[in-house]
């Protein structure tokens, strides 16, 4: 993961978008994930969220799916974004 986030910043760096990597402890519980996402779904700096995966295995990628805002996915994990994927 570290790498995929690093090559990450680099290609945000050279098309020149912001790159902020939000870090969780080891031990973030369901609560904690929902709070840093729905902070990232408000921020108005924000204009898209990538969360690397696999999650920890006691965090369910259902949470990213069903709490991340479907106008900040990158990866189309959302519901929403993910029919529209399976749509065409």
């Amino acid at each position: 993961s570290r790498s995929y986030i690093t090559g990450i910043k680099r290609a945000c760096e050279r098309v020149g978008i912001a790159f902020r990597p939000v870090a969780l402890e080891d031990g973030c519980d369901e609560p904690l994930l929902r709070t840093a996402l729905t902070a990232l779904n408000h921020d108005p700096e924000v204009c898209g969220v990538l969360v690397t995966l696999p999650l920890p295995a006691h965090l369910s990628p259902d949470i990213v799916a069903t709490t991340l805002a479907a106008e900040k996915d990158i990866d189309g994990i959302t519901l929403t974004n993910a029919g529209r994927l399976a749509l065409g």
